[in-house]
């Protein structure tokens, strides 16, 4: 079970990211919500942005050309400041 001691008057996406799992590892949504004092309906909204992100970083292709091009254009552009 994860449990706050300190409540934060800003989560940082490092601290979300040690709780967004945690129900998907069989730990109960309204229990977490509970101990880490907040709403069910924004841990969701974590839930879903974590898993955009995720979508987004499989799409990526790590040895993309295009990537490559884009890379050595940006390289170029900084060498000639």
């Amino acid at each position: 079970m994860y449990k706050v001691e300190v409540i934060p008057k800003r989560w940082s996406a490092r601290r979300k990211m040690e709780i967004v799992p945690l129900p998907l590892q069989g730990e109960a949504i309204d229990a977490m919500s509970r101990n880490v004092r907040i709403e069910i309906f924004r841990l969701g909204e974590w839930r879903d942005e974590a898993l955009l992100g995720m979508e987004s970083g499989f799409k990526q292709r790590v040895n993309d050309p295009r990537n490559l091009i884009q890379l050595t254009l940006l390289e170029n552009s900084l060498m000639s400041l």
